[in-house]
């Protein structure tokens, strides 16, 4: 049995304090907790996506300029709560960005690929592909970078994290096209893991190139083709 303070007309406080200090009790009922747990509001995902292309293109006018959640929430024209709601930071801002370039960079690099041609020639779509992708919007790569570097200074592993998982993916399929190749011999014999990570790392280095001094990735990269996979046709 449970029991509450009695505060009725018929105490008063005095009499409370005579009785040894002990309250008056009475019988209280007992209600039962509620059952279940409250669910959280779920986050509307396609709200989130929307506001974070919203956020890139304002993060994208503002220059190399570092942008606050303040700035980004005026911006915007969302309340700071809401904007938290959706985004702790802009690192997670990043997270929701990222997606959906990786979408429309896969997208744009399928279209260019002809299975048919030989595989050093789809490898070569390929690395010229994701250049001729910033190409086409000369600014975004350099606001990707400046998103990167924004986002959480605290956790760089979890930031960089999310760009390791999509540079794997195209490790994969240059791979899978190298090693097939070399045993079908249309590829010379060659060390394939080796070659696929020069091949990126190349196709990096140029881009971050392209970021710091605003140069053309397309003629180094180019070279690199004639000099290192041109060789290994067969």
């Amino acid at each position: 049995m449970l029991y509450k303070l009695d505060f009725s007309p018929s105490f008063g406080r005095d009499s409370l304090t005579t009785c040894h200090n002990h309250p008056i009790l009475t019988p209280c009922q007992v209600i039962p907790p509620p059952q279940g747990r409250l669910m959280p509001r779920p986050v509307d995902l396609d709200r989130r996506a929307d506001l974070a292309l919203r956020a890139l293109d304002f993060v994208r006018s503002q220059g190399m300029r570092r942008v606050t959640m303040s700035e980004l929430a005026t911006a915007l024209s969302v309340g700071r709560p809401a904007l938290y709601w959706y985004f702790k930071n802009l690192g997670e801002v990043f997270d929701a960005v990222l997606p959906v370039i990786v979408d429309r960079q896969r997208a744009f690099l399928l279209a260019r690929i002809d299975p048919n041609e030989h595989p050093l020639d789809v490898l070569k779509s390929l690395l010229f592909g994701v250049c001729d992708f910033y190409a086409g919007d000369p600014q975004l790569l350099q606001v990707l970078v400046q998103f990167w570097a924004m986002g959480q200074p605290d956790q760089p592993e979890r930031v960089l994290q999310a760009t390791r998982d999509y540079a794997l993916e195209q490790q994969q399929l240059a791979l899978d096209l190298l090693t097939e190749s070399v045993l079908s011999g249309l590829v010379a014999p060659c060390d394939v893991p080796t070659l696929v990570s020069l091949c990126l790392a190349t196709l990096d280095g140029l881009l971050v190139q392209q970021v710091r001094q605003g140069t053309d990735p397309r003629p180094a990269l180019a070279l690199f083709c004639s000099c290192v996979l041109a060789p290994l046709r067969r």
